[in-house]
């Protein structure tokens, strides 16, 4: 089973990927920036970047693509 934390990031890479589409067909790279950008803050705030977080984040991001695209 999935940690909470790791639901988490796949929920909102979900979201940010439902978001990102919205605006262009580059929304997998906007969910890898959100991703890492969020990171970069946990590794500035509380001393910690996890590698598996942002992998969460584009998992969502790329399931929720993927729907929107084979929907289409």
């Amino acid at each position: 089973m999935l940690a909470k934390d790791k639901l988490l990031h796949i929920g909102a890479g979900a979201l940010t990927g439902l978001i990102a589409f919205l605006i262009g067909w580059y929304a997998l790279l906007v969910v890898v920036v959100v991703g890492v950008a969020k990171e970069v803050y946990d590794e500035y705030e509380y001393g910690g970047f996890d590698w598996l977080d942002t992998l969460a984040t584009f998992c969502g991001g790329a399931v929720s693509t993927a729907v929107i695209m084979i929907a289409r």
